[in-house]
């Protein structure tokens, strides 16, 4: 496939007309210019690199707190529109046991790879190991001492699902304090 007649935004410039060839999938070519070859004439518009949203709730009537797998596939499917790509779904703080039911909606989502658009690398769960005095918004009561008997709950759904887990902790002077 040739995209053709579009600036080109590079790592370090901008190619104000050029073309791009892909092939399964992959850019193989890029090059200033322009091209008789046949394929798709953007017309002057801007070509970019997808972008990656490393922290994302959701969008689009989905949230990772009500998401179905049918649901996160609506996501996916929308968040392109954007220019994302690629992102990683992220939490607020919730109970072990609602985290564990979220993360497993969503491991029956992420088995369903053909049906990603946007392509999801994971999830980020905010809390809830996070410090009472670093809490910012997150709820109080929902707050706990991380462990590794809670942390080995999370992964036994599935040790490839969690991408980040912040440990937000109460630090002075390089310090460890008491954390809770």
């Amino acid at each position: 496939m040739i995209v053709k007649n579009g600036k080109i935004v590079l790592e370090d410039k901008v190619i104000e007309q050029g073309w791009i060839k892909i092939e399964d999938s992959k850019i193989v070519q890029i090059e200033a210019g322009t091209t008789d070859l046949p394929g798709l004439d953007v017309e002057g518009k801007w070509i970019l690199p997808g972008f990656i949203d490393c922290h994302v709730h959701g969008g689009y009537g989905v949230d990772f707190e009500f998401g179905d797998a049918k649901r996160f596939e609506h996501f996916s499917k929308n968040i392109v529109q954007e220019g994302v790509t690629t992102y990683v779904q992220a939490s607020v703080t919730n109970s072990t046991a609602n985290n564990l039911k979220y993360l497993t909606e969503f491991q029956n989502f992420m088995q369903q790879k053909d049906s990603q658009v946007g392509k999801c690398l994971g999830a980020h769960f905010e809390g809830p190991f996070i410090s009472p005095d670093k809490k910012g918004a997150h709820e109080l009561s929902l707050l706990q001492k991380p462990t590794i008997a809670e942390l080995q709950k999370l992964m036994e759904v599935n040790p490839q699902l969690v991408k980040s887990l912040p440990m937000l902790l109460n630090c002075k002077m390089g310090n460890l304090q008491n954390l809770y």
